[in-house]
């Protein structure tokens, strides 16, 4: 066998040791000759190689290929080199996994136990090697963005540094990055709605990225920019926001839908640079802060319900159906937060999008999570090679598609179809339509491509009023999808290409400025490797938490303390003692025993003479109403055949004997089944005698229908007794937000003191 040198020689030696589990020593281990031998005194294993005169090569020269001794689960040549080499790719496909996870992996991969620190050195080598040297990366971070500019012509990327804070250094401040191919396929191909939000970086420096998301036609993410900041502030929101209005044009936000998670700094920034654009608050993050003081599985769903109900009637009604699930502050405190932000009633209609929550942000945050452990040009190249990868796919995806709607919104308009099956159609002979469902009626408008559920207007996708419409005229409602969802426009987003960029060592020397990197900021404590989650949130393993849960005393039936502190158990206890000390207060003289041992009657008869006038021991403390049953009461025969009991026919009523005579049922001849007028109360509006025959019976009172009266058959129709209108706007749900709080009392804010001494000067 011939090496190139002793440390092939030396690696392929501790392969052979790590794959066989054998314990063998180097030694001599030098630069030109290497004697290998099993530390086993009993086994003859031998291996020497030493370098070739002639040719110069590492050659083994004696080998003795035969083991006498046994296999071990240790090694000291499984060091953190061979770890390391062994186990790359899958530490740096998982650069947050655990030094145990490691352990666990080398024992079941190679068969041996190693310890802590050896794993601890080895992941510690993978990431200086292949997650960049942050400083040298930071310093070369201008020569990063002309290389972008000079191989992407079109694109922007600046950088932000700070020569004040230490004269003669250029310190790092902020890094903005925008790809002209992202930047032209948002304008192309994307609606006009655009997610903020930023998230955590894990290398050695920290800091935060600061993303801004799209929508392509498949409501699949589109990302459109992105920089790194040393922290989320008002002032690195409007850097960033300032040249993204630039790149895309943006202008005041006429016409754009921007969607936040209710940073602090991003709010006031948004409507300082946009002002003129709709201004949406992701519903989930709005529910997690709700949901503190108000909790429950049902109050949950009626937020969501809150949250997408379409039409301000409809929103109402929800509205009013979660203020029974609580207080008079629970509708108080949802609308403190204003529904125009995050209630699809109060949406506009230009971007064709009705999404309430920002997951398209978060998706892009959780796509990128290995690479934000990486140092800042290692991590941005990551995500450049992870878009360059995902615009192919999306190519290739197109072309899976069976029609020429994206498959998101066939989805929706192959459901829609299905609803417009419930819907009733009323036309005026030209445009308009009145379309009835369920208790609502909605007004349709096919040349203004309008519909009171509004719907049709948040998506630009036919609701089923809008598709009941077009069947009536005998019209293909696939031909009214907005463009949005087109496989045109879906690739109009994609036919720019990100250009391929060389890495570090081929870029040429410059002059630019070496920027030095932030300080790194060694958090307290092990550094966190999970989302945290909000309060209340339920965890997806574990045991249930019983913090906040009030105690129910079985006793008393209060909150607050439990059986064992009950005031009530202490007071009988006290009474009981009273009275076994008053039972013990009798001569010995008058009390005699029986034959058995036990206490005679006439004792007997004493005390309970004695405990008769305390409270007695035996009666329950609590002496409220409890709920009886009434004395004249008529049973259901129940059971098989002819009934149990005194029922004489099968379902037939029954009067018990105690029942007066005048209370008595008349008796029924024959065994049919006798007709029960209750279920037919909502059609007659009274107890008259009830109708029998085949068809829909009306009341015309009540408005309540019928189908096949008094017979098997019978079925009530539920229907609305009359047609809610889904057209008002702007109306009056009965209900206000609460005011600002303090320690639980109203309080008034310094910027509203402000505003109320200005007008009392003009």
């Amino acid at each position: 066998m011939v090496f190139e040198g002793a440390n092939q020689f030396r690696k392929a030696v501790a392969d052979y040791a790590v794959e066989y589990r054998r314990q063998i020593k180097l030694r001599p281990n030098e630069k030109h000759r290497v004697r290998v031998k099993c530390k086993n005194a009993n086994c003859k294993w031998l291996l020497y190689a030493s370098i070739h005169r002639d040719s110069g090569d590492f050659i083994v020269k004696n080998y003795h290929p035969v083991h006498k001794c046994i296999p071990l689960n240790r090694n000291k040549l499984c060091n953190s080199k061979l770890i390391a080499r062994k186990f790359k790719d899958r530490i740096v496909s998982q650069p947050y996994i655990r030094i145990w996870e490691i352990q666990d992996l080398v024992r079941k991969t190679l068969g041996l136990y190693v310890g802590k620190t050896l794993c601890y050195r080895a992941k510690q080598r993978i990431m200086k090697e292949n997650m960049g040297d942050w400083k040298v990366e930071f310093a070369r971070l201008c020569d990063y963005a002309d290389m972008i500019k000079q191989t992407n012509p079109g694109s922007s990327c600046w950088v932000k540094i700070d020569k004040e804070t230490e004269p003669g250094k250029n310190l790092f401040v902020y890094f903005y990055v925008c790809f002209h191919a992202f930047k032209q396929g948002w304008l192309e191909g994307c609606r006009n709605i655009i997610g903020f939000d930023g998230c955590f970086l894990k290398g050695a420096c920290k800091g935060e990225l600061l993303v801004a998301v799209g929508k392509n036609g498949n409501n699949q993410m589109y990302p459109i920019a992105w920089a790194v900041v040393d922290t989320e502030t008002k002032h690195s929101w409007s850097w960033f926001i300032r040249y993204l209005i630039a790149d895309l044009n943006l202008g005041t936000g006429e016409g754009l839908t921007v969607m936040s998670d209710m940073q602090k700094g991003l709010i006031p920034v948004l409507s300082e640079l946009l002002p003129n654009a709709e201004k949406r608050m992701c519903a989930r993050h709005i529910w997690s802060n709700w949901h503190v003081n108000w909790k429950g599985e049902e109050r949950r769903k009626q937020f969501w319900r809150c949250s997408k109900a379409s039409f301000e009637v409809k929103f109402g009604e929800e509205v009013h159906a979660m203020s029974k699930l609580g207080k008079k502050e629970i509708t108080e405190d949802l609308l403190h937060y204003d529904p125009r932000n995050w209630s699809r009633a109060f949406f506009q209609t230009h971007s064709k999008c009705d999404v309430v929550e920002n997951n398209m942000c978060e998706t892009f945050n959780s796509w990128i999570l290995a690479a934000r452990h990486k140092s800042i040009i290692t991590m941005l190249e990551d995500i450049r090679h992870k878009m360059m990868n995902r615009h192919i796919d999306m190519i290739k995806f197109a072309e899976t598609w069976i029609s020429d709607i994206a498959p998101m919104a066939r989805a929706i308009l192959e459901r829609n179809k299905e609803y417009s099956n419930n819907c009733n159609v009323q036309w005026n002979g030209l445009n308009g339509f009145e379309i009835s469902e369920g208790e609502y009626s909605f007004v349709v408008d096919l040349e203004k491509k309008h519909c009171d559920c509004r719907l049709w207007m948040l998506r630009g996708i036919p609701c089923p009023h809008a598709i009941c419409a077009y069947y009536y005229l005998n019209q293909d409602p696939d031909q009214h999808v907005e463009h949005w969802y087109k496989k045109e426009t879906f690739l109009k987003a994609y036919i720019h290409f990100i250009q391929p960029i060389p890495n570090m060592r081929m870029w040429p020397k410059t002059t630019n400025p070496s920027i030095e990197p932030p300080k790194p900021r060694k958090m307290p404590g092990r550094p966190g490797k999970k989302r945290r989650k909000s309060k209340g949130e339920p965890k997806k393993w574990g045991k249930l938490s019983r913090k906040g849960v009030k105690m129910t005393c079985t006793i008393c039936k209060k909150t607050g303390h439990n059986k064992a502190v009950c005031a009530r158990v202490r007071t009988q206890s006290s009474q009981q003692s009273s009275v076994c000390a008053d039972t013990t207060a009798v001569p010995r003289t008058t009390q005699t025993t029986s034959t058995m041992g036990g206490p005679s009657h006439s004792t007997f008869r004493t005390t309970y003479a004695t405990t008769q006038s305390s409270q007695p021991s035996s009666i329950y403390a609590d002496t409220e109403s409890v709920p009886r049953r009434p004395q004249n009461r008529v049973q259901v025969g129940t059971g098989r055949g002819l009934g149990r009991k005194k029922a004489n026919v099968r379902g037939t009523p029954i009067v018990t004997e105690s029942d007066s005579s005048s209370s008595q049922l008349p008796p029924l001849s024959g065994h049919k089944r006798p007709y029960n007028s209750a279920s037919f109360a909502a059609a007659t509006g009274g107890n008259r005698r009830p109708a029998t025959g085949f068809g829909v019976y009306s009341n015309p009172t009540t408005g309540a229908q019928v189908f096949n009266p008094g017979t098997s058959s019978e079925k009530i129709l539920h229907g609305p007794t009359k047609l809610k209108s889904a057209s008002p706007t702007n109306i009056d749900i009965g209900f206000k937000p609460r005011g600002l709080k303090w320690k639980g009392k109203d309080a008034v804010s310094t910027s509203q003191l402000q505003q109320m001494k200005a007008n009392r000067k003009n």
